[in-house]
C-alpha cells in the first residue's frame, strides 16, 4: 500500500467527517 494512496484515504475521511459534521450543525 502506497503512502500517497493512504494520504489520499485519510483526505477522504476527513472531508467526510467535515460534511457530516457542518450537516448535524445545520440541521437544527
Amino acid at each position: 500500500m502506497g503512502k500517497g494512496r493512504l494520504e489520499a484515504f485519510s483526505d477522504g475521511v476527513i472531508a467526510i467527517i467535515i460534511t457530516i459534521m457542518v450537516l448535524e450543525l445545520k440541521v437544527p
